[in-house]
């Protein structure tokens, strides 16, 4: 008995183009069927090194630039097979959606460690606070149909008929160069009722003159069996628990009448695209937000030229709690920056943070100057979705230095 089986339908016709009676051309069919290994399921699932589930997974606010670690312990059995491993980001139930995370390893018995950024399939933070299910399922190995010296007019034309268990695998590669050169490179991976016509009839990595013709073809199949376990893991997301803080605010303006030469930017502080804007309308601000790492030294903003720079330890932008930005009020070029006009912003004003397709629109509350060490003051907790804006002002031109930090405060009051 089999646990699975896998149908290859495969339009082809032989390298004799007398026989080519069409685009499509003869029909051959090849069925295949899957052994289960199993029920093997991998236990102590643990994420970041905490045990997850039952409310002690915790993580600080994403992105996380794969710090973040899932590991888990597996049987002998299953050593040098393939695994999935799928978070269900929209709690739907379903591992198959575009917005679901998903990876994909070898087993080994010795210990098994995925790398996890904190993001959902389509790039977003995951919501923090909640429980997500979490899903791996072993797959069986390849089952491959290959041919060679295969011609087609027009193309090649490969389609899945049957319904495999959630989380198969289903793709096809190619070689045009004897049998040298088998590439898998960006193939076709065909959902239920999907085909290749949609990539030309051929494929999407190959660039040659006629995508009917290779001298080997070959699809394959990876089918989940019984050995699927499903977890549930509580990510408590907040706040992390940082380095003691800076004694001062970052400094957000270079000298003024001064052209200043940058260093070369150090990896470890280096920024974090995050795929969001800042708009302040009554300003004409428009600009990129990146992450600003805290580092030893406090937050080095010295590189963001015309980009806002959310610094890393207070909330991420668009999440409850106060997310602090800043920009420079005047640049390394020695021109005023983008938020040189900082001060003039008035009770009401709008500040707008653009992502994932959302509007989030603040209205300023505040605007005050504070000293540069009053760290505390602009990092303060709230529970609501805030927004502080930094920079510096009061130029000492005796000094070269900035005497304060210009610092408004907005709340959310729209997402649209």
């Amino acid at each position: 008995d089999t646990a699975d089986d896998v149908t290859h339908k495969i339009f082809i016709n032989p390298p004799d183009p007398v026989v080519i009676t069409g685009a499509n051309g003869l029909r051959d069919t090849l069925g295949y069927s899957a052994t289960p290994i199993g029920a093997s399921p991998p236990s102590n699932l643990q994420f970041d090194g905490a045990p997850v589930g039952g409310g002690d997974g915790w993580a600080p606010n994403p992105p996380w630039a794969g710090n973040a670690i899932f590991t888990f312990d597996s049987a002998p059995s299953l050593d040098g097979l393939e695994y999935s491993f799928t978070i269900d980001a929209n709690k739907n139930g379903s591992y198959d959606d575009a917005i679901d995370w998903r990876t994909s390893g070898i087993y080994n018995s010795a210990g098994n460690s995925i790398s996890y950024d904190g993001l959902d399939g389509l790039g977003a933070p995951l919501g923090g606070n909640t429980s997500y299910p979490v899903r791996t399922a072993s797959l069986a190995g390849e089952l491959h149909f290959p041919m060679t010296d295969v011609e087609v007019l027009g193309g090649i034309h490969i389609e899945r008929l049957n319904d495999l268990s959630a989380g198969d695998i289903f793709k096809a590669s190619y070689d045009d160069f004897n049998g040298t050169a088998l590439t898998t490179a960006s193939p076709i991976s065909l959902p239920q009722g999907g085909d290749s016509s949609p990539f030309g009839n051929g494929f999407r990595g190959y660039a040659g003159a006629d995508p009917g013709n290779e001298d080997v073809l070959d699809t394959w199949a990876h089918t989940g069996v019984d050995a699927d376990a499903s977890i549930t893991i509580d990510i408590l997301m907040g706040a992390p628990a940082l380095a003691p803080a800076p004694a001062a605010l970052p400094s957000t303006g270079f000298p003024r009448g001064l052209v200043t030469a940058l260093p070369k930017q150090p990896a470890a502080k280096a920024y974090t695209e995050t795929a969001m804007m800042l708009s302040i309308p009554s300003l004409s601000v428009d600009m990129p937000i990146v992450g600003v790492p805290q580092s030893g030294d406090g937050w080095n903003v010295a590189w963001l030229g015309n980009n806002a720079g959310w610094l890393n330890g207070s909330a991420f932008p668009t999440w409850a709690g106060n997310t602090v930005i800043t920009g420079h009020v005047w640049d390394a070029s020695n021109n005023p920056g983008p938020f040189v006009n900082l001060k003039d912003l008035r009770y009401g004003d709008q500040v707008q943070i653009e992502a994932w397709g959302l509007t989030h629109t603040y209205e300023v509350r505040e605007s005050k100057l504070l000293l540069p060490n009053r760290v505390d003051t602009v990092m303060q907790h709230e529970e609501y979705d805030w927004l502080t804006l930094v920079t510096c002002e009061d130029y000492q031109f005796l000094w070269k230095n900035y005497s304060f930090r210009r610092i408004v405060r907005a709340v959310l009051v729209s997402v649209e």
